[in-house]
């Protein structure tokens, strides 16, 4: 998931992943409402104007934070709305607090269970959710994503749960680092984001191509400046003539991202002003 360009660039994790002690008992989790409804008063007492949501993963869970809330009578301020996972879509809000609810029961044990996302299509409902939040997720979950043995599980959703989970995890705690996979079945030069990294030392950033939003990213002193896109890698795999043309330009300036084009036709045609072309648009870039 692309992140919007106003939050790439921040030092804070963009996903906090919280851990309760939370008991699962008659279908809800007590301890993981109560840090809800802590961190929605916390949030509101900043008064920044950022709307919330809360995303459970069950309905008894949904009812007993609304309750809560109801009880605070914070409920109807700005924008904030309690929904679970099955009726969440199309709702969107700037930050998305998610309880998982899921836990150990008194007995000590885990029920793997997971409702809807154990269902034929509980991956794409978790899908939706997870990508609800414009700024920021917050995870309160009584579970480790070691907990969750879904190995044998007979459909995706519990298994993209855990993965899920891991990633935010690892994101919260800052030890998640992006990457782009590279295919090797051509020789290394006749990519052509290797031909334009050849021009690094003239361009006012660093042409970095370890990042998963682009070909190469520009970058100085680690910091994101820009997208650069070519016909290699991502065109490549594109799903669609669509989705390289117009959903992926759609998205990158709905998330505010600089970014430009370029095909390798082009590099051969004239070498020269596609080189200039890129100096140009990372000097603008530095220059902002």
């Amino acid at each position: 998931m692309t992140p919007h360009f106003s939050r790439i660039n921040d030092s804070e994790p963009a996903i906090d992943f919280i851990k309760v002690d939370g008991i699962w008992e008659k279908q809800a989790n007590q301890t993981e409402a109560l840090r809800v409804v802590d961190l929605v008063q916390s949030l509101q007492r900043k008064k920044d104007d950022l709307s919330i949501g809360v995303v459970t993963f069950n309905a008894a869970q949904q009812s007993l934070i609304q309750e809560l809330l109801e009880e605070q009578n914070v409920l109807d301020k700005n924008e904030l709305f309690v929904k679970n996972i099955e009726n969440v879509q199309g709702d969107e809000r700037d930050i998305i607090i998610f309880s998982t609810a899921y836990g150990y029961d008194q007995k000590g044990k885990l029920n793997a269970q997971f409702g809807s996302l154990n269902q034929v299509g509980g991956e794409n409902r978790l899908n939706v959710a997870i990508s609800r939040a414009r700024k920021k997720v917050m995870i309160v979950t009584s579970l480790e994503p070691k907990d969750l043995k879904v190995s044998q599980t007979k459909n995706e959703g519990p298994k993209l749960l855990k993965a899920y989970l891991s990633f935010a995890k690892e994101v919260s705690e800052k030890n998640f680092e992006s990457y782009q996979k590279y295919e090797r079945d051509f020789e290394f030069n006749w990519y052509l984001k290797h031909q334009i990294k050849n021009w690094e030392n003239d361009t006012a950033t660093a042409l970095a191509l370890d990042t998963p939003y682009g070909d190469i990213a520009l970058k100085k002193r680690n910091k994101f400046f820009g997208l650069l896109f070519t016909d290699d890698n991502f065109f490549y795999e594109s799903l669609s003539a669509k989705e390289t043309v117009v959903y992926r330009p759609n998205l990158l300036e709905e998330k505010n991202w600089p970014f430009r084009q370029f095909h390798s036709r082009d590099f051969w045609m004239n070498r020269n002003l596609m080189k200039d072309r890129i100096q140009k648009f990372a000097d603008q870039q530095v220059e902002k």
